[in-house]
């Protein structure tokens, strides 16, 4: 997940398109009964909340320094 990332923030960064998303489905607790396999629950899995939450910051301040 962190390998696709980079490359999607390297993208970014060099005025690259990217589609689609590397998550089908984000969860709260409380939803596991929805779960087809392929949903990630937040906070069940605390390193994989981590990465997420951390490109959501860094393309957060990517997109600002593209805007500026």
């Amino acid at each position: 997940m962190s390998s696709v990332y980079r490359n999607v923030y390297n993208l970014a960064k060099e005025g690259g398109t990217m589609g689609g998303s590397l998550v089908w489905q984000l969860m709260a607790h409380g939803m596991e009964n929805y779960d087809d396999g392929y949903s990630i629950v937040l906070g069940q899995i605390p390193s994989t909340t981590q990465i997420i939450s951390n490109q959501a910051h860094i393309m957060t301040t990517l997109a600002h320094s593209l805007n500026s």
